[in-house]
């Protein structure tokens, strides 16, 4: 007997030799996610069994009320942090993000299923996962003609209708300034701001707040995706519907990064895969109501009820140009609105 448990264990122990003995392969783990989901698209995140599955570990969802928190967070825990991945941080964000140093760089090889324009941080700290363009929202029971272009909505009639996200502290706020910083020009904005302040009824420090805000009638029109329409309407709220405005719209991407301070590094690159792999990229249409970046996976049906962006209607920023200028835009922004 003594002989055959001696045979047996030294046939496991060969059978184990050979095999990839990183991270990937050790059971029981957790894989700390960090996102600051909008209430309405928490969904995407609660049933990930799959990856569960096949890398036998356990996925561990914090979930903030503003993306801008998020980052704030791992400012403040720094390498004492227990996340291992941040998600959802949207184009606006990225170049604060990578100047805070708290994040390290991978280079997906999913990413050849990618197309190059949805590559905006070219250092290869965060991976775009999602994308989606700029409109405003508004409920229609309260407005029957919403505001055309930037010098309608300027004028008194929309008096404290429109919510704000914080631009300072925000993800969608801080997306809206790019947006104008686009179309206007690093100082032409400030105007449109100036124009529009007296109609902004409050800035809530979390894009959470303030869509709540707006459902509960605060306010009549708040920016969002132009896909967030498609979501109402499917859950029987048509009456909330999106307008871009003649000026055109903003190109906004989210985005996937792997915090330096992680001991699970080889898991966390698999999980980065995952979020470019067809069978995630598949979920983003019907339960995150944005757009896949991946050029293999078809739209959902729906998708076809929401207003179509044209090419010559799309702005978007580089990020050596919000590297250079974000933080003048923010500090002339605060005055402009007298928040200093």
């Amino acid at each position: 007997m003594k002989l055959y448990i001696l045979l047996l264990t030294a046939l496991l122990l060969i059978s184990g030799c050979g095999r990839d003995n990183s991270a990937v392969q050790l059971p029981d783990r957790d894989l700390v996610i960090y996102t600051g989901e909008p209430f309405m698209t928490e969904s995407i995140w609660n049933d990930l069994s799959y990856f569960e599955a096949k890398y036998n570990c356990r996925l561990l969802i914090k979930n903030f009320p503003d993306i801008w928190q998020v980052l704030d967070s791992l400012k403040q825990e720094a390498d004492s942090t227990d996340a291992d991945v941040i998600c959802g941080i949207n184009s606006a964000l990225v170049v604060e993000a990578v100047e805070s140093g708290l994040f390290g760089e991978y280079k997906s090889e999913n990413l050849k299923f990618i197309d190059s324009k949805f590559c905006f941080d070219k250092t290869n700290h965060f991976t775009p996962y999602a994308y989606g363009y700029l409109g405003l929202l508004y409920d229609s029971r309260y407005i029957a003609n919403p505001p055309r272009n930037y010098g309608e909505l300027q004028d008194n009639c929309w008096d404290e209708a429109l919510i704000m996200p914080d631009p300072e502290k925000t993800g969608m706020g801080r997306a809206f300034l790019h947006q104008t910083a686009a179309q206007f020009g690093k100082n032409g904005f400030r105007y449109l701001w100036q124009g529009i302040k007296k109609n902004i009824s409050i800035y809530p420090l979390s894009y959470n707040d303030a869509y709540k805000r707006f459902l509960a009638g605060e306010g009549y029109l708040i920016p969002a995706y132009t896909t967030m329409s498609l979501f109402h309407s499917q859950s029987r709220s048509d009456y909330y519907k999106v307008v871009v405005l003649e000026e055109g719209t903003f190109l906004v991407e989210e985005f996937a990064g792997i915090t330096a301070a992680t001991d699970k590094l080889v898991l966390a690159q698999r999980f980065i895969d995952y979020l470019l792999s067809e069978d995630f990229q598949s979920r983003i249409c019907p339960e995150k109501w944005m757009y896949p970046v991946h050029r293999n996976v078809e739209l959902a049906a729906e998708f076809a009820e929401v207003r179509q962006i044209a090419k010559d209607e799309i702005y978007s920023m580089s990020a050596k140009t919000v590297k250079a200028e974000e933080k003048t835009w923010l500090k002339k922004l605060k005055s402009d609105l007298g928040r200093n």
